[in-house]
């Protein structure tokens, strides 16, 4: 058995009593679905199906984003927050106008912002060695920028947003400025290294997720930078083959690690499964691996109204759309 499985399924459950407003162990049968669950996500993820992904981060920063006020938070109200709103990538913290690069946006002035940025990394002797000469010359050189433009934004829509995330997350990765107002969230395919993340943090947390493979335009990691280098060549643009951190085995999902994906949270000894999973509407986890969890939103309005959040990512198929939160 998978050492990763096996340590989930060795952890205390619990789950949210939204009758008694607290978190409460699980009942036997509650148990042994969430165990089933578990090991049928490794089976699939096992079958090439889907990814497993874990994302290190820790209580207090989380509270920030979702409840910015001051005082105590009781632990069942966070997860009731958490559950509803979910993780959300740094540019949620912004307005749509103080954004550089928007979720939703390929245009002539952000893939010019993009082109900027990365000739500036290229510069930057301790970065550069992941990048081969032909990459650097052509970020070097400032009359390339116009090709850089014209190339991605006269493909269609689909393929200038694949295109644009392609450089995009080398400056994720790379964890510079623009990091700060990242569309991108970052996890990865190895629970030590989340809990790597977490090491140095009060109150540590993992959140324990899936992504199905037809979700695709949801993530971005070094295998899927790799399956676009064939189009990149055939645009006559530099490609890379490489990540700065590849020990980190890094996904990079896109606007937000929706509550849909997500297992539970791991507090310590114990994971908190999402409750979600109890309801009768996802009595067939076999479809929710395909399409994920039906979620209650009836409270999404009321509960980002009252976040640190200043807009929020919607996902309509493959479209992402990113809204200002009227407060």
């Amino acid at each position: 058995m998978n050492d990763d499985l096996t340590y989930f399924l060795s952890l205390k459950k619990y789950t949210l009593n939204y009758d008694e407003s607290k978190i409460k162990k699980l009942n036997k049968n509650e148990k042994k679905r969430i165990n089933n669950i578990l090991e049928k996500l490794w089976e699939e993820k096992n079958k090439g199906e889907l990814k497993i992904c874990y994302r290190g981060d820790n209580y207090n920063n989380l509270k920030k984003t979702i409840y910015p006020q001051t005082g105590l938070l009781r632990k069942f109200d966070f997860y009731r927050k958490f559950f509803v709103l979910s993780p959300k990538s740094k540019i949620c913290i912004y307005q749509t106008s103080q954004v550089d690069l928007d979720i939703a946006e390929v245009n002539e002035i952000n893939i010019r912002w993009l082109f900027s940025k990365i000739a500036t990394l290229t510069k930057c002797a301790a970065l550069s060695g992941i990048f081969d000469k032909n990459f650097i010359d052509y970020f070097n050189h400032a009359g390339n920028a116009d090709l850089f433009v014209n190339a991605i934004c006269r493909l269609n829509e689909q393929e200038s947003i694949k295109i644009r995330d392609y450089y995009y997350w080398l400056l994720h990765t790379e964890g510079g400025s623009a990091y700060e107002k990242s569309y991108f969230l970052s996890s990865s395919t190895e629970l030590k290294v989340a809990k790597g993340f977490t090491n140095k943090t009060k109150a540590p947390l993992i959140i324990l997720f899936f992504l199905p493979n037809f979700c695709q335009e949801m993530e971005t990691s070094i295998n899927s930078i790799k399956d676009l280098n064939g189009l990149i060549n055939d645009l006559h643009l530099p490609m890379y083959s490489d990540s700065f951190y590849p020990e980190e085995y890094e996904v990079s999902v896109k606007g937000s690690i929706f509550s849909k994906y997500i297992i539970g949270v791991v507090e310590k000894d114990r994971l908190i499964v999402n409750p979600n999973i109890f309801d009768k509407k996802n009595a067939d986890f076999e479809n929710n691996i395909i399409w994920g969890l039906n979620i209650d939103y009836s409270r999404f309005d009321e509960e980002a109204e009252m976040s640190g959040f200043n807009s929020i990512i919607l996902k309509t198929g493959t479209t992402y759309e990113r809204q200002d939160i009227v407060k």
